[in-house]
């Protein structure tokens, strides 16, 4: 998604610093998600990194890992790539039809 953004803006780096800033908050590394409010909460569990998370937490301490935990890690990083792709394709199309590509 950044990487269509960047093409059409050009300078993103505040704003990915920002989104990557509020992911590392939101995502449960530094503590579980289940602290967060609600609305925090659910956007922390349609995030693959939260999942991922959880599973790594799971592994290191020698717990099972369920596979429901693991399907829903493939499904939102497939939801993720898919809005990736959908966005990175927008920009691009943006950028071409204004003629913006070359002024990097």
């Amino acid at each position: 998604m950044f990487a269509g953004f960047a093409l059409y803006v050009k300078r993103v780096n505040r704003v990915v610093i920002l989104f990557q800033t509020l992911i590392f908050f939101i995502s449960g590394m530094l503590y579980p998600p289940d602290m967060l409010p609600e609305i925090f909460g659910w956007i922390s569990r349609s995030l693959p990194v939260t999942q991922g998370m959880h599973i790594a937490r799971l592994s290191m301490m020698g717990l099972p890992v369920p596979s429901e935990l693991w399907l829903m890690l493939a499904f939102t990083s497939l939801i993720c790539l898919a809005v990736g792709l959908l966005v990175f394709s927008h920009f691009a199309r943006l950028v071409r039809k204004n003629g913006l590509l070359g002024s990097h």
